[in-house]
């Protein structure tokens, strides 16, 4: 009686026959049975109601916006919206402004996008003037400037963020509206 093939290797001077290939065969088993029984250890926390800890809820190019992202944006939204209308949302209007705020962050992905194409950015000096400007016409300090939005559930860095932002979407908007304008010479005299 012959006992399968195994892919084992037979050990060197050892007896051979039909005993070597089943004492193969059944260390063959057992190493299979525990890299099974160590994936399934390693796969049993996702299986028993583990959680997703991220995920993509939009790609724009190569740009992806998170789940974890837009939760947080949709979170500073909602703490504004509360402190200004000192209520909370209902489940319909947290969809529409979770709708909302993802085509914000999908736009601001592809004026990211835009504007490497273009080379437009902001220097951190631009950022820093552009903040000190702020803080002179509100006539307040920066440290007032950091806790006003600490109360309104924003980080000083996310705002830097934003200003970024603003100053470069004004010269996008500045490059791409003057490089449509093109005005004769004749209509310059018609008028």
């Amino acid at each position: 009686m012959r006992i399968r093939e195994c892919t084992g290797v037979q050990k060197r001077g050892g007896p051979t026959g039909p005993y070597q290939f089943a004492s193969l065969c059944f260390r063959e088993v057992c190493w299979k049975g525990v890299k099974v029984a160590a994936l399934a250890l390693l796969l049993l926390p996702a299986a028993a109601g583990g959680r997703v800890v991220d995920s993509v809820v939009a790609t724009i190019d190569e740009e992806i916006v998170t789940r974890s992202e837009l939760d947080e944006a949709v979170e500073t939204y909602a703490r504004q919206l509360k402190k200004t209308q000192d209520r909370t949302l209902e489940k319909n209007e947290v969809e529409a402004l979770t709708r909302r705020v993802l085509e914000e962050l999908i736009d601001r992905k592809l004026m990211e996008a835009r504007a490497r194409d273009l080379g437009i950015s902001a220097s951190e000096d631009e950022i820093n003037r552009a903040i000190d400007d702020v803080i002179t016409r509100a006539n307040i300090t920066r440290e007032q400037l950091q806790k006003a939005l600490a109360q309104d559930g924003i980080r000083y860095e996310e705002y830097r963020g934003q200003i970024r932002d603003q100053i470069v979407k004004a010269r996008m908007m500045h490059r791409e509206i003057s490089a449509q304008i093109d005005i004769k010479d004749t209509q310059i005299e018609g008028y």
